[in-house]
């Protein structure tokens, strides 16, 4: 690891590192007595690959996210209704 900084709210810890040419940034919270760390995000060398990924009956993406995802190769469309928002909306 080439990098490590950490930055503390009132509900949770956030934790980025630097390793391999990879940036990534973390989630640490507590929850009924038990730790739980989460990816929230990661830059650099692929990890994902969408090609062929088949976004039917897919919901909860943004329209931005469904159009950055087709750039990289999904295929369908996303399930979209009058109830169905982006989970950054929620």
């Amino acid at each position: 690891m080439s990098g490590f900084r950490w930055g503390q709210s009132s509900e949770c810890l956030y934790i980025g590192t630097r390793a391999y040419g990879k940036l990534r940034v973390w989630k640490l919270t507590e929850e009924k007595d038990e730790y739980q760390l989460r990816l929230l995000w990661s830059a650099g060398a692929k990890e994902v690959c969408f090609a062929h990924a088949n976004l039917e009956e897919v919901v909860g993406l943004s329209q931005i996210d469904i159009e950055l995802m087709k750039q990289h190769g999904t295929i369908g469309e996303p399930k979209r209704d009058a109830t169905d928002k982006p989970f950054h909306e929620k």
